[in-house]
């Protein structure tokens, strides 16, 4: 009988107890959701251990509110709160991983790899408005899974930076990875979290747990733990000491800065001779740097009026001087702002909603709008040089003679934008959304718009782009019926739902391209490179594929009746329906001997397929192509054959016997000696067909039963078609 509390009134029932830190009245609990398999954490607050934090208890129903809106795949998401008499309980995300407390066994490289991911998600927390700082990293707080996927978790004891947070009542993380000024209860800053991470990668480098890592600290509170990793890279030491810092000034301002320091930085390896001299200087400070704490932490406090104003001000100059030049807006509302000729350069506007707002010769050249919504915005004539727009929304945007030169535009939605005029020279449009768009007179020189959607896009004679993306343009807005394609560069263009029915395509380079539902009916595509392409719903009626290269195109519900598979190249995981897989290996692998009783080949295209002595007894093959075939000993009793093409194919001995043959064409087949007992043959070509021997249906005026198959042997001086 266990002693887990009972959440069933509100739908979850508990497994087992994952943690509990009892000076902090908190408990973990792995649970799962009522009549469902779908686990979750459940950490329950438990206010009866510490009165402080039940008055305090608004400030958590601000932190909740944080972390309703905290989305990052790198963060376990939160999905629910209920309170209790004793307290409340947060329910988020399970990972199923283990923390880095439970791991043992990370060398140097991929201890870097989880500094790096770590960095990540602070870099992204530190870049909203307000900045969020967690204020409990340790290995205990930071999971890894078996493909090095890493994930934060635990903020519980999370706060939105203001610029006046301290670590208050409400501060309940671990002793050794909290910074001095977290520490000493004062002001935090963005380079908090650093001092924890980097206490954290100590921890992992040296093999100490936590709860030992007092054992790295002198009596200064500083690290000393170089002579343990002696065999690490100079920079790197540097790197750390940096983010163990005792004062906020010597650390990196934020993570992201901490991020691009340690990127380039090897692991191990002895380092220049710069790197060891910088190394002993390093060492020779710290004395000096332990007796002046005090008066760093001093320093911390006067600086926190400075902070305030450093994170506050980006709104408030835009707003009122409509300059804010390299600011961090990430996630910033400007619906409908009017923002005309501002100066915004270099800054970052990261998700941001612009939503209608008005840019009008407005200066974002280097800015960073990643993922920002600028749907309707106005921006005609606006400097966007340099700048990022990569899965931006622009739809209906106004943007006429907008400066787009060198910019990255890569997946945005520029659907049914006026461009008119725009500079997009050298602007990367990959996989970009342009339908319906206006680009007359667009400037498109050295442009990428591979993969980017044309479709009803507006364009001029005066609108400067490649002749391939000229040509691409017109197949997409035209039609490319019977155009000459041959050894052409499609490769990965967009080319969705187009007609190419008839096209010579044959040698043209079409890998990784979108021609999903599109029409290529009777295209020549002999030796074309289809790899990797999205053929999905293309119809390949009668299509020749002699020789092309189909690996990792996708061929789910492709129409490939009458397709010549000769020589095509597939893989063995290639998505393409089992007929037609068959029909690949019949032509390809040889169908001789083969057993395909009842086998559906309709309207396959097995030109010249050697089926000598195959089995296809009951097999559907009408409509089929077996022009040049083998079947010279085959089984084809009772086989569907109806408007088959047999044209010069080898039937010498084959079985026929009760076939369908009403309207094939067998002109100059070679049926020697084959039975065709029962067979029908209305209508059936037997031009020049060599019937010698062979055992032909009885006539109707054939009354005795007791013939012998002689007696049916066909008369040369009958007709050589069956009416």
């Amino acid at each position: 009988m266990n002693n887990y509390p009972d959440f069933s009134s509100y739908g979850y029932e508990v497994i087992r107890e994952l943690g509990r830190n009892q000076s902090a009245g908190r408990v973990t609990y792995l649970a799962k959701l009522k009549n469902e398999a779908k686990e979750v954490v459940i950490k329950q607050f438990n206010f009866a251990v510490d009165n402080s934090i039940w008055k305090s208890f608004k400030a958590y129903e601000r932190e909740i509110q944080m972390l309703q809106d905290l989305e990052h795949p790198r963060i376990p998401r939160y999905l629910n709160s209920f309170q209790l008499s004793s307290g409340f309980c947060l329910v988020t995300e399970y990972k199923n991983a283990p923390s880095l407390a439970e791991i043992y066994s990370l060398n140097a490289e991929k201890i870097k790899h989880i500094a790096i991911c770590i960095l990540e998600i602070l870099a992204d927390l530190q870049y909203r408005i307000p900045p969020v700082i967690h204020r409990d990293i340790k290995p205990e707080n930071i999971l890894l899974d078996e493909d090095m996927n890493v994930y934060l978790i635990d903020f519980g004891v999370a706060a939105l930076f203001f610029g006046n947070e301290g670590s208050s009542s409400l501060n309940h993380a671990t002793p050794g990875f909290m910074a001095p000024e977290q520490m000493f209860n004062r002001s935090l800053t963005l380079a908090s979290d650093l001092y924890s991470v980097g206490a954290t990668i100590i921890c992992l480098l040296t093999g100490t747990a936590s709860g030992n890592i007092n054992s790295l600290l002198d009596e200064n509170y500083c690290f000393q733990f170089q002579d343990r990793v002696a065999y690490l890279n100079p920079r790197f030491i540097r790197w750390l000491e940096k983010m163990v810092a005792l004062s906020t000034k010597d650390r990196y301002p934020n993570a992201a800065s901490a991020l691009k320091a340690l990127q380039p930085i090897a692991v191990t390896g002895s380092g220049t001779i710069l790197d060891r001299l910088t190394r002993i200087s390093a060492t020779a400070r710290k004395p000096i740097l332990g007796l002046t704490i005090a008066f760093l932490v001093v320093l911390g406090i006067v600086g926190v009026n400075w902070l305030v104003l450093w994170f506050m001000s980006p709104v408030r100059e835009l707003q009122q001087t409509k300059t804010c030049v390299g600011c961090n807006l990430y996630q910033a509302e400007l619906i409908r702002g009017n923002l005309a000729k501002a100066n915004l350069e270099r800054t970052n506007l990261e998700k941001a909603n612009l939503t209608e707002a008005n840019l009008g010769e407005a200066n974002l050249a280097g800015a960073y709008l990643r993922e920002a919504n600028l749907e309707g915005a106005y921006l005609k004539k606006t400097s966007l040089q340099n700048s990022v727009l990569d899965r931006a929304v622009l739809t209906n945007g106004y943007l006429e003679m907008v400066n787009l030169m060198d910019t990255s535009l890569v997946n945005a939605n520029l659907s049914n934008a006026n461009l008119m005029y725009a500079n997009l020279e050298r602007a990367n449009l990959a996989g970009a959304n342009l339908t319906d768009a206006n680009l007359i007179g667009v400037n498109l020189t050295d442009a990428s718009l591979i993969g980017a959607n044309l479709k009803g896009t507006a364009i001029s004679n005066s609108t400067k782009m490649s002749d391939r993306d000229r040509v691409i343009w017109r197949i997409v807005n035209q039609g490319g019926e019977g155009a000459n394609l041959q050894d052409f560069n499609l490769e990965r263009s967009h080319l969705e739902r187009v007609n190419l029915n008839q096209a010579n395509l044959q040698g043209a380079n079409l890998a990784g391209a979108i021609l999903k539902g599109s029409s290529l009916k009777g295209a020549n595509l002999i030796d074309a490179n289809l790899a990797g392409a999205n053929l999905e719903d293309v119809d390949l009626t009668n299509a020749n594929l002699m020789g092309a290269n189909l690996i990792g195109a996708n061929l789910n519900h492709a129409n490939l009746v009458g397709a010549y598979l000769k020589d095509t190249q597939i893989a063995q995981d290639s998505q393409i329906g089992d007929r037609w897989r068959l029909v690949w290996e019949i032509l390809n692998q040889q169908g001789e001997g083969a057993n395909l009783e009842g086998v559906n080949l309709a309207g396959a295209n097995l030109t010249g397929a050697n089926l000598e002595a195959a089995y296809l007894k009951n097999a559907t093959l009408d409509n089929a192509k077996l022009e040049n075939a083998n079947l010279t000993g085959a089984n084809l009793m009772n086989a569907n054959l109806q408007e088959a093409t047999l044209k010069e194919a080898k039937l010498i001995g084959a079985t026929l016997k009760g076939a369908n043959l009403a309207n094939a064409n067998l002109e100059a087949a070679n049926l020697y000696i084959a039975n065709l007992r029962d067979a029908q043959l209305q209508g059936t070509n037997l031009k020049d067909a060599n019937v010698q021997g062979a055992i032909l249906p009885r006539r109707e005026s054939d009354n005795s039963s007791d013939k012998s198959d002689e007696s049916d042997e066909f008369d040369e001086s009958d007709e050589s078609t069956s009416n």
